[in-house]
Order: C-alpha cells, then sequence, then structure tokens
C-alpha cells in the first residue's frame, strides 16, 4: 500500500501521509493519478491490473 501511494505523490498528487492505509486521500490521488496516464486507463481509484505496469 505504501508504494501505491508514493507512486501519485511522486508524480505531484497528494495521497496524504504514506500510512499504508488506502483512504479517501488515497483514492483521490490515484484517480488524478489515473487521468495522466495511458488513454487505455479507466479512472476508477482502484489499482487493479491495469495500474501496476505504471507504479514502476
Amino acid at each position: 500500500m505504501a508504494l501505491l501511494q508514493r507512486c501519485p505523490r511522486r508524480q505531484g498528487f497528494n495521497p496524504g501521509p504514506i500510512s499504508g492505509i488506502f483512504g479517501p486521500g488515497t483514492t483521490v490521488a490515484l484517480k488524478e493519478f489515473q487521468t495522466t496516464g495511458a488513454p487505455e486507463i479507466i479512472v476508477d481509484g482502484i489499482c487493479g491490473s491495469q495500474m501496476w505496469p505504471f507504479t514502476g
């Protein structure tokens, strides 16, 4: 979970504290991050298989 929180933060999106908990701040940051990804990414706030290649 901490990796998932760090990924949007590196791109300038604030997930809140890196707590390892998938809270509302993480959801918002993930959705914002998804909007900047490849066109095939569904903006849903879920870190499924479509997102893992972008978490590098």
